[in-house]
């Protein structure tokens, strides 16, 4: 099981994908959508079926996401030109530095900050009815996370060479501007 979505392709460029071919092994691919960070959902899984081999693990919260989920994986498409200049576009707004939610960077020894529900701050916020998302405890997690002091041990485990404190940092300052509206 291996992220993979228009955005994670580091198991398509390394060719694992053609090693498990070649060994009849299929590939379960976790995070679609991106850990929840890619939001056109069909064109998610338009490109996906360009590997026959892979079955998606989508992550769903309600029958609806899953009847509509359904929908897109058994549609016989393919991309579009339309569809990889979308993906261009998201893929450039995105950018490479951002948290896939892996959890490797975990725990934070130091301050016991909750650093994957801190750099999802956006992410949740986008995805919960804003009630739900004011009721799922993230200020006391924004309080723990202002405490970083910027170790740089969480960095030092992140596979995708990310700058975690930058990263807490700026989802702070989303969620400080949210309460500010």
């Amino acid at each position: 099981m291996f992220p993979l979505n228009f955005i994670a392709t580091e198991y398509v460029e390394e060719n694992l994908l053609y090693k498990f071919n070649q060994n009849k092994t299929g590939l379960l691919a976790m995070k679609p959508f991106g850990g929840g960070r890619l939001m056109d959902i069909e064109i998610c899984f338009k490109f996906l079926k360009q590997y026959p081999q892979v079955i998606p693990v989508a992550g769903m919260q309600s029958i609806d996401e899953l009847k509509q989920n359904l929908i897109y994986i058994q549609k016989d498409d393919k991309l579009t030109e339309a569809d990889h200049k979308r993906i261009k576009e998201l893929s450039e707004e995105l950018g490479t530095k951002f948290c896939r939610g892996c959890g490797y960077c975990m725990p934070c020894k130091e301050k016991g900050i909750e650093i994957t529900d801190i750099n999802f701050i956006e992410v949740y916020y986008k995805q919960f009815p804003h009630d739900v998302f004011w009721n799922i405890g993230l200020d006391r997690k924004v309080e723990v996370a202002r405490e970083c002091i910027e170790c740089g041990k969480c960095s030092e485990k992140c596979p995708f060479d990310l700058n975690v404190p930058e990263i807490i940092k700026k989802n702070i300052a989303f969620f400080d501007s949210l309460k500010k509206v």
